[in-house]
């Protein structure tokens, strides 16, 4: 999620929750936040779509695929 280091100061008063489909995979009080303390699988997922409001963002998501072939 590259977008998260050009969103400005702002932004630190909206909170965010990051779904993949109806899962809620994780709540955070901020996009910078989220940044710094946010999870690999949160921060490396595929975005699917962004709803950004006064009140909150959401942020769907499309996690990486980490399995391997042997």
């Amino acid at each position: 999620m590259e977008f998260l280091s050009t969103v400005g100061v702002l932004s630190d008063d909206i909170p965010v929750t990051i779904k993949h489909g109806t899962d809620v995979i994780c709540k955070s009080k901020s996009l910078r936040w989220l940044e710094t303390h946010g999870t690999p699988y949160a921060l490396e997922a595929k975005l699917k779509e962004i709803v950004i409001s006064r009140d909150s963002i959401v942020i769907q998501i499309q996690p990486k695929d980490y399995s391997t072939k042997i």
